[in-house]
C-alpha cells in the first residue's frame, strides 16, 4: 500500500510542474504587452519599456522561467503587475468565497441527484423515469454559461426575484442562481450513475433477502441497496471537486463572484502573468491531490486496484 500511495503522489510534482510550463509559454506568447496594457496606449516608448525593466520583462524568456520556478519552489508566487499585492494573498483572500460556491454546488447536486436517481431507478420505465432521464442528458449537455445567462434573464431581468451579480455576506440570495449553474452538469451525472447503480443492486440476492425478511421497500431501499449503489457515486464526487473548482472560472465571471475563478479572468484579460501562473498552478495542485486522494481512498475499496 505504501508503494502504491509513494507511486501516485511522485506523478502530482512532474504534473505540475508541466502545467505550469505551457501556461507560462502560452503567456509569454500570447499577444498583449502586460507594460503597455498597464501604462494606457498614451504612453511613451521609454516608459514602456521602463515598466518592462522593472517587471523584469526585458530579461530572456529563459531567465524569467528559471526565476519564477526558483520562487516557486519557495511558496513566492509573485507579485501582481497591477495591484503590486502578492500572489498567494490574493489567492487565498478568495479562496473562502470560491469553496463556498463549489461545496453549495455540490450538496445541491448530491441530495438532488441522488434523490432523483433512486426515485427514477425504482419507477423504472415509468413517466417519471424517462423525465429524470431526458432532464439529465439535457443537463449535461447545456453548458454553465449558457445555463447561467438563461437564469439571469428569467429570474433577475424579468421576474426579478433574484440578483444578478455580486455577493453580500450572510445573503443567501447571492448564492443562487451562481449554485444552480454550476451545479446543473454534476446533477445530471449523480442521477444517471445512481439510477444505474440501483438498478444492478436492487434485483440482487441480499436484497431479496432482506425483502424476504418482511423489512419494508423503504427501508430495503434506504439501508441495503443504496448503500452499496452509491460507492461508484462516491468516487465519482472526488474527481468532480477539481472539475467545479474549473468550473467556477466561467461562473464567476458571469455573476461577478469575487473567488478565485474571477481573480484568474482578470488576470487573463489584463495579462497579469504572476496571478494567472499562480492560480493555474493552485487549480492543477488541488486537482491533483484530490484525485489522488479518490486513487488512494478507492484502493482501499477494491485492493485489485494496488496491484494493476
Amino acid at each position: 500500500m505504501d508503494k502504491y500511495v509513494l507511486r501516485r503522489s511522485i506523478i502530482v510534482f512532474p504534473t505540475a510542474l508541466a502545467v505550469v510550463t505551457l501556461v507560462f509559454l502560452i503567456l509569454h506568447i500570447a499577444p498583449g504587452d502586460p507594460a503597455r496594457i498597464g501604462l494606457g496606449q498614451v504612453a511613451s516608448s521609454e516608459d514602456i519599456e521602463r515598466a518592462r525593466a522593472q517587471l523584469g520583462l526585458d530579461d530572456p524568456l529563459l531567465i524569467q522561467y528559471v526565476r519564477f520556478l526558483a520562487r516557486m519552489v519557495t511558496g513566492d508566487l509573485g507579485t501582481s503587475f497591477i495591484t503590486h499585492e502578492p500572489v498567494v494573498g490574493l489567492i487565498l483572500s478568495r479562496l473562502p468565497v470560491t469553496l463556498q460556491l463549489t461545496f453549495m454546488a455540490m450538496l445541491l447536486s448530491t441530495i438532488v441527484g441522488v434523490s432523483a436517481g433512486v426515485i427514477s431507478a425504482v419507477r423504472r420505465n415509468t413517466a417519471y423515469d424517462y423525465l429524470t432521464l431526458t432532464a439529465a442528458v439535457i443537463g449535461y449537455c447545456t453548458p454553465n454559461f449558457w445555463l447561467a445567462l438563461l437564469l439571469i434573464i428569467v429570474f433577475s431581468v424579468n421576474l426579478r426575484w433574484l440578483p444578478s451579480i455580486g455577493k453580500q455576506a450572510l445573503d443567501l440570495k447571492y448564492v443562487i442562481l451562481p449554485t444552480l449553474s454550476l451545479s446543473a452538469p454534476l446533477i445530471a451525472i449523480i442521477a444517471r450513475l445512481t439510477r444505474a447503480g440501483m438498478l444492478e443492486v436492487i434485483n440482487s440476492d441480499y436484497v431479496r433477502t432482506a425483502r424476504a425478511k418482511g423489512l419494508a421497500e423503504r427501508a430495503v431501499i434506504s439501508r441495503h441497496a443504496l448503500r452499496n449503489a452509491l460507492i461508484p457515486v462516491v468516487t465519482v464526487l472526488g474527481l468532480q471537486l477539481g472539475s467545479l473548482l474549473g468550473g467556477t472560472v466561467v461562473v464567476e465571471t458571469i455573476f461577478s463572484w469575487p473567488g478565485i475563478g474571477w481573480l484568474l479572468f482578470s488576470g487573463i484579460s489584463q495579462r497579469d502573468y504572476p496571478v494567472v501562473q499562480g492560480v493555474v498552478l493552485f487549480y492543477s495542485v488541488v486537482f491533483m491531490f484530490v484525485t489522488l486522494a479518490v486513487d488512494i481512498g478507492y484502493s482501499y475499496l477494491d485492493p485489485r486496484v494496488r496491484y494493476e
